[in-house]
This record gives structure tokens, sequence and C-alpha cells, in this order.
């Protein structure tokens, strides 16, 4: 089946594209702080390739996919006071995401997945306000919207240990991550020098946790196999849940 990015098709191919099997992916991350050796727009790269990857794996199972351009600015309390981080309130963002699934509704798409690593909590909760508003408003069968939270049952099994315990900001996961999907964006010299940091508290801020340099978990310790293994979980996560209709 077809694999198509909105943002390079003429309105008129996006017209015809549009089906009711078609399955459009809308990759979230966030401009936040991860640490001295990763870039700011970590979180979007990944939730990108996540995209990218499980759009393959929907392809192979039967299903067109549209991918949409990601979207940039999202809540992202923990790295507030890290200079750089975007942090929109949740508000404004939940408005911004139902107009952005309403138009996509409007458009003749009836699934749409939420593609993210982000798991700060107000983003969580603004995406959770939004699908259930919407869905209510439209009907499930108008309007699918899939967003698998990685922090819940299944999909936290399929989780790197450092994730589960708190600590997969800028760490071993993401930073393994990013040097799968493109080691010139991460600070090679400053990473190898960072020690571990576990999270001293709940979730909230950065610094309040332990994370003063911006980052939580052990990013020395990250290889680019391991980022293969973690982006084919991520990827799977989004597959499964559309296609055995788990989120």
């Amino acid at each position: 089946m077809s694999i198509q990015h909105l943002g390079t098709m003429t309105w008129r191919e996006a017209r015809d594209f549009v089906k009711e099997r078609t399955v459009a992916l809308l990759p979230v991350g966030s401009l936040e702080a991860r640490g001295p050796h990763l870039p700011l727009n970590t979180g979007v790269m990944i939730s990108a390739e996540m995209a990218r990857r499980a759009s393959r794996k929907l392809s192979t199972a039967g299903k067109d996919v549209l991918l949409f351009p990601p979207i940039v600015y999202t809540p992202a309390t923990g790295g507030s006071k890290f200079a750089g981080t975007v942090n929109v309130a949740a508000g404004a963002f939940g408005a911004y995401l139902r107009s952005v699934l309403s138009q996509a509704s409007a458009a003749g798409l009836r699934t749409v997945v939420l593609v993210s690593s982000h798991a700060d909590g107000a983003y969580r909760d603004a995406v959770s306000q939004c699908r259930g508003a919407l869905e209510a408003a439209l009907g499930p069968e108008t309007l699918r919207i899939v967003a698998p939270d990685l922090r819940k049952t299944p999909w936290i099994e399929l989780m790197p240990d450092e994730f589960k315990r708190g600590a997969g900001h800028g760490g071993h996961y993401e930073t393994s991550c990013m040097l799968a999907i493109d080691p010139e964006k991460v600070r090679e010299e400053t990473r190898r020098g960072l020690p571990a940091v576990e999270p001293s508290g709940p979730e909230g801020e950065l610094g309040a946790r332990g994370g003063k340099d911006g980052y939580l978990g052990n990013p020395a310790g990250a290889t680019s196999a391991h980022g293969e293994d973690y982006l084919e979980a991520l990827a799977t996560i989004v597959a499964d849940a559309v296609l055995e209709g788990k989120a």
C-alpha cells in the first residue's frame, strides 16, 4: 500500500489520496532541553522517526498511510526552566490540536494517530481531554483518534527500564535513539563525560528531580544499536495500537 507525505502533496493529490481506509500519522514532539549533548528538537526527531517506521509496518499490513508534518510546540513543563525550551500552555495546545484533528476529519480521514514519545504530564492530559471531547462531538465512527500512552499498559512493557524508572529524558534511551537517527546531532565529546543521573522525585521540573543539567538517565552508555531496538519498539507500539485497536 502507499505512503504519502502531506506536506509535499498538492491539494488535488491530497484530496484523491484520502479514503476511509487511509491512516494519518501526526508526529508530535517538543522543543525542550535534553541535556548539554542533545538538540532541543530531539523529541520531534524521535517522534518523526517513529512515524516513518510505523508507516512501513502499517503499509505492509494493508493500510494507506498519510504522514503529516510534525507538531513541534507542546507543553514541556519538565524543561521549562532551561534556555530554549518552549513550554506551551496546555489549554492553548489542546485547542490547537483539536483544530488540527477537526480539519483532518473534515478532509475525510477516519483514523488519525498521534505519534509521540513525549511523556510530559501536561501534554498527556491535554491529549486525553482533546481526544475525549472530539470523539464525543463527532463520534468514534467518524473520527478515531489513536494516541498510545507509553507510560501505560500494555505499551510500557515494551519500553526500556530507564523509561520505566522515570529517567528517560535525555538519557540512555533518547540518546541511543538519536545516535541511530542522526549521530551528527549528538555532541559526542560532551556525552561521553556525562554522569548518570537518577530521578530524585516524582514527575515534574527536571532541576527539582536532580536533572540540574537538563537530563535524567545515563547518556554516556548510549549506543546506536540500542537506539535501533528502541525505535523499532516504538514503531511497533504505534502500528499495534492502530491494527489491534488498543489505543
